[in-house]
């Protein structure tokens, strides 16, 4: 899960560049031609960057800190969206799943997928030496 968060997290905050970058441009098209919302455009552009880049850390630092990465690329999907909101539509939801799968990960519990797609953590029965465990 934590291979799983770290892609979505790299992929979103490129996502997050890219549309970010479009973003700017616009909110540069709209301060050159004397619009009223152009500046407020462009700052938000930048602040979506920002937080595009910040998501890309995030996805990076999920193998070594999970609880860390999943807090980043939290912040990066709320944030993304509350900045250029539907320019953050395709990779929001990126940044967030990477979250929920950095963070059901920081345990180091393996979780097993049912047939019918359910997820259960795994709780061990016995112990390495072969006696059960107290219930």
């Amino acid at each position: 899960m934590r291979t799983a968060a770290k892609i979505l997290g790299i992929v979103g905050g490129v996502l997050g560049i890219v549309m970010s970058i479009l973003v700017l441009i616009v909110g540069g098209i709209g301060s050159a031609a004397n619009a009223n919302w152009g500046g407020l455009v462009v700052i938000a552009g930048l602040l979506a960057l920002g937080l595009s880049v910040l998501g890309i850390i995030g996805g990076v630092l999920v193998d070594t800190n999970p609880t860390t990465g999943a807090l980043l690329l939290g912040i990066a999907g709320v944030g993304g969206f509350i900045c250029i909101q539907w320019g953050f539509i395709l990779s929001g939801p990126f940044l967030l799943v990477g979250a929920v799968l950095a963070y059901m990960s920081r345990n180091g519990n393996p979780v097993l997928a049912s047939p019918s797609g359910s997820t259960m953590p795994v709780t061990p029965v016995a112990k390495a030496d072969g006696t059960d465990l107290p219930r």
